[in-house]
């Protein structure tokens, strides 16, 4: 006779393992660390992409990020990325309106809390070995991605101020982006990477491809027709 309760270990076993499977597909793929837009701190104009590659969803609802100086407020309720969607996360004290303005629309912003103040207290603009290790954590704690970021070799340099790092297209993956090889510096018109229009708080011109990751296969963006793109569910927290 088949034993009810292994049966259900077993289910739960599968259920957490898809899940963690599913989860360890979302990883850092831009980082904005120093912006030629003023960032004093509480350091608004800085921002961070997140993307998932694999072929489901992931509900990224209570996951945080951190560095080696605090973390931000879990991500709100709600929140999942689809397959082949990007996600940006601003700093709680930019207004995602605001950020839209200087870079457009056509994906999901969050903005949390502790991305600065209080908690991760911004990007450092000289990163090195022990400074600016970028952890993507879930609900549970467990590190999803992680990104020691760096701005010697083989990490692109930050010289002049402006454009933002970004995974390059065809090494995405947790692994990947752990070398600085696989990094590269934006430029306008390359894996879709645009200058930001000129606001009161974007005031000078920064590059980078928040949202949009372009498919070395196709040389498409990662745009697909689906709800979240005909209205980004913005959240501040």
């Amino acid at each position: 006779m088949r034993n009810p309760y292994a049966n259900y270990c077993l289910i739960a076993a599968l259920s957490i393992f898809i899940t963690a499977y599913a989860s360890a597909q979302i990883v850092i793929t831009e980082i904005m660390y120093n912006p030629a837009s003023k960032e004093k701190m509480p350091a608004q104009t800085e921002w961070i992409e997140i993307y998932n590659s694999g072929d489901e969803a992931v509900n990224i609802s209570g996951w945080t990020l951190s560095d080696e100086d605090g973390k931000t407020n879990p991500v709100p309720d709600g929140i999942s990325l689809a397959a082949g969607e990007a996600i940006v996360i601003i700093p709680g004290v930019q207004d995602v309106a605001d950020f839209r303005a200087a870079w457009g629309e056509g994906f999901q912003v969050i903005s949390l809390s502790g991305f600065t103040k209080g908690g991760m207290r911004g990007l450092a603009n000289s990163p090195s070995d022990t400074n600016e290790i970028l952890k993507l954590q879930n609900t549970g704690g467990d590190v999803v991605d992680e990104v020691n970021f760096d701005d010697v070799k083989p990490w692109p340099n930050d010289r002049k101020q402006g454009p933002s790092i970004y995974l390059a297209t065809d090494k995405i993956s947790a692994e990947d982006n752990d070398s600085g090889e696989n990094w590269k510096r934006s430029e306008v018109n390359k894996d879709g990477a645009i200058n930001n229009k000129i606001t009161d708080d974007y005031d000078k011109t920064d590059t980078g491809s928040p949202g949009r990751i372009v498919q070395q296969n196709t040389g498409e963006e990662n745009a697909k027709p689906k709800p979240s793109d005909e209205k980004p569910a913005d959240q501040e927290t």
